[in-house]
């Protein structure tokens, strides 16, 4: 019962800062029943998701057609515009601009400083700029 007790006030606990402006937050998983924890970053417009089981994640404020193909290009640091069509989810709020394995993903993420991102949707070109600092950090604590 004090287990239950104690998993209960853990995961009603709010979000906490992870390093610069990341939150750390713990939910439960209405499928299993388990804990889950991931990290995010909020910018105007937008939301980054760091999922340990599905990878990163963009989810944005003003819906976009959904179960559509949008176009987005992405650009960690100074490397190379990666352009991309990605699915719209079926709320039509959330993207995943990076192909392959979602733990590749989450390391890119925590490699870099700088994520900018465009999404070509119907209403133009929103453009989304994630300053990273803290992500490494974050994701320790999300998924250790």
């Amino acid at each position: 019962m004090r287990v239950l007790i104690a998993l209960a006030v853990l995961l009603n606990l709010p979000s906490v800062p992870a390093g610069a402006a990341w939150q750390v937050h713990t939910s439960t998983d209405r499928m299993t029943d388990r804990p889950v924890t991931d990290a995010s970053l909020r910018v105007p417009g937008a939301t980054l998701h760091l999922h340990c089981e599905m990878g990163p994640t963009i989810r944005v404020d003003a819906p976009l057609p959904p179960r559509s193909d949008i176009g987005v290009n992405y650009r960690f640091d100074q490397r190379a515009l990666v352009p991309r069509m990605v699915f719209v989810s079926t709320d039509g709020r959330n993207l995943r601009p990076w192909m392959g394995a979602p733990r590749a993903g989450l390391q890119a993420v925590a490699r870099a400083k700088r994520l900018r991102l465009e999404i070509f949707g119907p209403s133009g070109v929103q453009f989304l700029d994630f300053d990273l600092t803290g992500a490494r950090e974050a994701l320790a604590k999300a998924c250790p």
